[in-house]
């Protein structure tokens, strides 16, 4: 292979990373989406769950769903 044409490869692979990092960087990205999203604000309650008026067991777990969203126990 001639001289400038093994130097002419390196130098052409510089010169296309360094415009895909540049296009990558500068170009605008769309913005990320969840899949479900929490309620507008934060609400917190608080107080004892009974179930037909007697308390629940110590280990029982409560959690609130709206929607497609669930919160966290």
């Amino acid at each position: 292979m001639p001289r400038p044409l093994r130097l002419l490869f390196p130098a052409a692979a510089l010169v296309l990373a360094a415009g895909l990092f540049l296009a990558q960087a500068l170009l605008p990205s769309p913005p990320a989406s969840a899949q479900g999203s929490p309620p507008p604000f934060p609400y917190v309650f608080r107080g004892t769950v009974t179930l037909d008026g007697a308390p629940l067991a110590g280990s029982a777990t409560l959690t609130a769903q709206v929607g497609d969203w669930t919160s966290r126990p």
